[in-house]
């Protein structure tokens, strides 16, 4: 009898706890996920994803945070669709995707900046000096034969080196009529080809320095093309770009200052996500500045003025709310 009413009281007692934690299960507080899509692995922009993500987990211990693989392109389409909170893109990129230009053939209207990460991005157009061209204008005077890289089809680097040619009166098929020819090439092949003389230039919008011309500059001659006030404006109006100067003595081969185009790399987020937490993740990223700066050289110019330079991507409401609150936003 002792027996069967102990064995009574322990089960009873375990259906007790295992219903009392059933019942607390539901009031434990959910976890907040962010997953920020940046670029291939092992590429500048994954090091600035990582970069990004842990200076936001900094001041968000309660947040998890995580990078995962994406593009420029792409990560505009993965924002919006809600497969990702954030993203990392161009912000002429995201501008174009927001408003349903260039290869973007739907607006993406769920798209809103967060702030501005890397502020310069500038369009370098490289020419050899075995070419012989120095400037935009001599290429259409001379219907040079062009030989020229511009990165992955659709890309910013094609995107920008296409709207700058314009600007000067020159077509990619204007290119391929002079005997020329177009490439969509990764940046190794492209100055593997100009070292053994198979390719005379390249265009794309990069870092400042980036570290491809600087290693490509010791066994190649080669020099940049400077931009007109008036291709810089047309360009800028078509791409919502900005002008910027990439100084004297960038590279060792230039000897001069040289006037071009630029955009920032900026954070995208799904404009559903939740005002306050944006507002806690633009908040950790504008107090760690200073992380990022020793993170990589591309965020050097990235400070209280720059980091609101979003390419005229409206502000997610979180992000605004924190940047007027610190008077960087009227």
């Amino acid at each position: 009898m002792r027996k069967g009413f102990s064995f009574l009281i322990g089960v009873m007692l375990i259906c007790s706890i295992f219903t009392f934690g059933l019942s607390e299960a539901p009031m434990a507080e959910a976890v907040t996920r962010v997953t920020v899509s940046g670029g291939s692995v092992g590429g500048s922009w994954s090091i600035f994803t990582e970069g990004a993500v842990e200076a936001m987990r900094r001041e968000n211990k309660d947040y998890q945070i995580s990078a995962e693989p994406g593009s420029t392109t792409a990560n505009p389409g993965m924002v919006n669709a809600g497969k990702v909170e954030m993203g990392l893109s161009f912000g002429l990129t995201a501008l174009q995707a927001y408003q349903g230009k260039g290869d973007f053939k739907t607006p993406m209207k769920n798209l809103r900046a967060v702030c501005a990460l890397i502020p310069t991005n500038a369009f370098q157009f490289v020419m050899t000096d075995k070419s012989g061209i120095n400037s935009f204008e001599e290429i259409k005077a001379k219907k040079y034969p062009l030989k020229v890289s511009v990165d992955s089809k659709g890309s910013t680097g094609d995107i920008i080196t296409a709207a700058v040619l314009k600007a000067y009166g020159i077509t990619y098929d204007d290119i391929k009529k002079w005997g020329g020819e177009v490439f969509y090439l990764s940046s190794g092949k492209t100055f593997e080809m100009m070292a053994d003389n198979r390719m005379n230039g390249t265009g794309d919008c990069i870092p400042v320095p980036a570290g491809d011309l600087i290693e490509s500059s010791t066994s190649i001659k080669m020099h940049l093309l400077p931009m007109s006030d008036a291709a810089i404006k047309q360009v800028g109006k078509e791409l919502g770009m900005t002008k910027t100067i990439v100084p004297a003595g960038t590279y060792s081969f230039q000897k001069k200052d040289i006037p071009t185009i630029n955009t920032a790399v900026i954070l995208v987020c799904n404009a559903d996500l939740p005002a306050d937490q944006v507002y806690n993740m633009v908040k950790s990223l504008h107090k760690n500045i200073p992380y990022l700066k020793n993170v990589a050289k591309g965020y050097a110019a990235l400070d209280d003025k720059t980091i609101v330079q979003v390419n005229n991507v409206p502000f997610h409401p979180g992000a605004e709310k924190y940047f007027k609150e610190v008077g960087l936003l009227k």
